[in-house]
């Protein structure tokens, strides 16, 4: 699983790339490989985004179940 970090650094690389390939390039075809590229990109960083999101949550459900079990 990613951490925060590594997901903060892809999206720093992400821009990175997208803004030099923008500024280096005026031709349709190589704008249209980069969206498709970049839709690919941005579907993993939601599957990312949702590991991580999991990954916050569960102290927290493991602490309401030991409530739970306690009362």
């Amino acid at each position: 699983m990613a951490s925060e970090d590594e997901l903060d650094e892809l999206i720093r690389e992400y821009f990175r790339e997208l803004r030099k390939e923008l500024c280096d390039s005026t031709d349709r075809i190589i704008l249209l490989k980069i969206l498709a590229r970049d839709v690919d990109r941005c579907w993993r960083l939601k599957e990312l985004a949702e590991e991580l999101g999991k990954k916050s949550s569960e102290p927290r459900e493991n602490a309401e179940n030991t409530r739970q079990s306690c009362i």
